[in-house]
C-alpha cells in the first residue's frame, strides 16, 4: 500500500467516524421547552429506593397538578386523597398523627423553571411546604414529553431515593 492510498483510508476512516457521531447525537431525544407549558394532572408517582423498592408515593391514588407558565414560573401540588380529616376541624390544633399524616400526604412547590433540549428540567424553588427545598435548585430529568405525556425522574425525592413521575396534559 502506497502512501497516497494509506491517507485516503484513513480519512475515509475519519469521515466514518464524524458521521457516525453526528448520527448519535441527532438520536438523542431533543425537549421543546414550549411543549411543557400548560397544565398536567398526576397519573402516577413512585418512589424509588436504593434497593430499587418502589412505593406508590402519596397513597395508591394521589393526586396532583403541575402548572409551567409561558413566562418560566411553575407550580406543583401533590397530594394523598386519603389523608384523614382532622378530628377538631381545625389544622391549628390537630394531634401529632394528623399533623404527620398531613405532611406526608402532601407536598407543594413553586418557583422559576426552565427546561434544556437534553431533557434537564431545571427548577429554581422559591417555596415549598417541604422547609429543605426553600431556596434550592432542582433538577428533574424527562425521559417523555409529547403534546399529552409528560414523565421525569426526581434524583433527589423529598423522602430520599428518587421519585418517578408521571403526567397527563389537563384538557
Amino acid at each position: 500500500m502506497n502512501r497516497r492510498q494509506a491517507l485516503n483510508i484513513g480519512l475515509l476512516t475519519a469521515l466514518c467516524l464524524v458521521g457516525s457521531s453526528a448520527a448519535a447525537l441527532s438520536q438523542q431525544k431533543k425537549f421543546n421547552p414550549k411543549q411543557l407549558t400548560g397544565h398536567w394532572t398526576l397519573v402516577s408517582i413512585d418512589d424509588v429506593a436504593a434497593d430499587g423498592t418502589r412505593t406508590a408515593a402519596f397513597g395508591p391514588t394521589p393526586s396532583g397538578v403541575a402548572i409551567f407558565e409561558p413566562n418560566h414560573r411553575f407550580s406543583v401540588s401533590l397530594l394523598n386523597p386519603n389523608v384523614p380529616k382532622f378530628a377538631s376541624s381545625n389544622r391549628g390544633t390537630g394531634t401529632a398523627d394528623e399533623n404527620k399524616a398531613a405532611v406526608l400526604g402532601s407536598l407543594f412547590y413553586f418557583g422559576t423553571y426552565s427546561l434544556a433540549n437534553d431533557g434537564t428540567l431545571s427548577l429554581e424553588v422559591e417555596g415549598s411546604s417541604f422547609p429543605n427545598w426553600v431556596h434550592v435548585s432542582q433538577q428533574r430529568k424527562l425521559s417523555q414529553l409529547t403534546a399529552n405525556d409528560l414523565k421525569w425522574t426526581n434524583p433527589a425525592a423529598s423522602v430520599g431515593g428518587t421519585a418517578e413521575t408521571t403526567w397527563k396534559r389537563t384538557k
